[in-house]
């Protein structure tokens, strides 16, 4: 196995402590508080210099390579709330830095996602598969479904606010010029349909109705999708996520061979998980994944949480009747 080292970018400690004082002159101290407009109206230029000057929007332009991962200084003596606010607030704008957020401008641009000691039995009651960090994430591209049909967005950063174990791991990207097997996969998958439906994804507020006996929610309707093919430029895409299954018996294998060659493939770009590092990768061309978290020190509360953002740039995932 080749482990290729995501190309990493530091912003200067001025942006991240003029962010601090934005907050603190504003009295933010929870995330949905933030004044992301204020914020990037301040900073968001300064950040995008930086970044366009160093090479991270050339890096993450490249098919070849499409993965950067970006980090900051900040004050030791921040207490573990500020720096979790500072965090997002940055995560914000870097990603306002590198791609137009697929949020209007006036709202939050990032999803939150939090697994507790107490949420993880809830979520897997409730059919949530693969958010727990103890749990196997297999190579997928991520997807939204909007206006009955299903998208999947050219960019998406991460960050992780808190983990609350010893061992995270790595994070791993594999692009379609580095899976060795891409060509082979696509020519057998490239026409054919197949039946998807992506795995659920809640807000914690909804778990509470999955407290008790309350029966499990109906599963995700199945949808015809074609997870292999071309645009008008010639160009090459593979879909993979959630629950691909082939249709007819004659194309069996195709789906399985796609998601083993992927896990199996000797490159892959990594970076090691750690609280504040923002990860942005092309979503549109490549797949991520990550290790299972390992050696838990928090038992009680949060063990993990993490901010996701997408672009408004996508495409749509093409359906038989197109």
């Amino acid at each position: 196995m080749s482990l290729i080292a995501a190309e990493h970018f530091d912003l200067d400690g001025g942006i991240a402590e003029a962010c601090v004082d934005i907050l603190r002159e504003r009295g933010i101290a929870t995330l949905d508080a933030i004044p992301h407009n204020v914020i990037r109206h301040s900073l968001l230029e300064h950040v995008r210099t930086q970044l366009g000057q160093a090479g991270a929007a050339a890096t993450l332009a490249d098919d070849r390579r499409g993965f950067v991962t970006v980090a900051f200084p900040t004050q030791a003596s921040l207490d573990l709330q500020t720096r979790i606010v500072l965090h997002a607030a940055m995560f914000s704008l870097v990603s306002s830095a590198l791609f137009e957020g697929s949020r209007d401008e006036d709202g939050v641009p990032f999803d939150l996602y939090k697994s507790t000691t107490e949420n993880t039995g809830l979520m897997q009651k409730a059919g949530v598969r693969f958010y727990s960090p103890d749990q196997k994430l297999g190579y997928h591209n991520d997807v939204y479904f909007n206006l009955d049909h299903y998208y999947v967005p050219h960019y998406v950063s991460l960050v992780n606010l808190f983990i609350g174990y010893d061992e995270p791991g790595n994070f791993y990207y594999i692009n379609n010029h580095i899976w060795s097997r891409f060509e082979d996969v696509f020519a057998r998958g490239v026409g054919l349909r197949f039946r998807f439906r992506p795995t659920p994804s809640l807000l914690e507020s909804d778990l509470e109705k999955y407290r008790g006996d309350v029966a499990a929610p109906p599963e995700p309707k199945w949808t015809e999708i074609h997870a292999f093919w071309e645009d008008d430029g010639d160009r090459k895409y593979a879909f993979c996520n959630g629950e691909l299954c082939e249709i007819d018996d004659d194309q069996r294998g195709v789906i399985d061979d796609m998601k083993s060659s992927l896990l199996s493939n000797e490159n892959k770009f990594f970076t090691r998980q750690e609280v504040g590092k923002i990860m942005v990768f092309r979503n549109d061309v490549g797949y991520h994944s990550r290790d299972i978290f390992k050696e838990q020190h928090v038992f009680e509360g949060v063990t993990r949480l993490f901010l996701r953002a997408v672009s408004r740039q996508s495409f749509n995932i093409p359906t038989p009747a197109e």
